[in-house]
């Protein structure tokens, strides 16, 4: 089964940035598979893109970029008992730009009553800063 993804194969501008399909991520011990309402792009997300990053941080390419997200718990894995199936939540994660993607359920936390998801997804990188 797959997902509806952006991917880059290849560092660049924004150009090299492109639709594809991943595989849907199994959620192993401690981890949520999240359905994608929201990311952002970040700073760090352009330098990854652009290969600036790249001595210090090589990707196996092709890559799905992305790390943070607003969005609702789909699965849980092994160990996950705070964040069930069907919870609004927002955190740091990787590979955002996907329509599904796996969390480590310790960074992740329940969107806060009144805060739509777009907001909520520019919380995680900006709050660690």
């Amino acid at each position: 089964m797959h997902t509806d993804a952006i991917a880059f194969a290849a560092y660049g501008a924004p150009d090299v940035l492109e639709p594809a399909a991943t595989d849907v991520p199994d959620p192993g011990p401690g981890q949520v598979r999240i359905r994608v309402h929201a990311t952002t792009v970040n700073p760090l997300d352009l330098k990854l893109r652009s290969g600036a990053m790249a001595a210090f941080m090589p990707l196996d390419l092709p890559h799905v970029p992305g790390l943070e997200l607003a969005g609702t718990v789909e699965a849980a894995g092994p160990g996950v008992r705070a964040l069930a199936p069907g919870a609004a939540v927002f955190g740091a994660a990787s590979h955002t730009y996907a329509g599904l993607a796996l969390a480590d359920a310790r960074r992740l936390a329940p969107i806060p009553q009144g805060m739509d998801r777009h907001h909520a997804a520019a919380l995680p990188v900006a709050a660690e800063a």
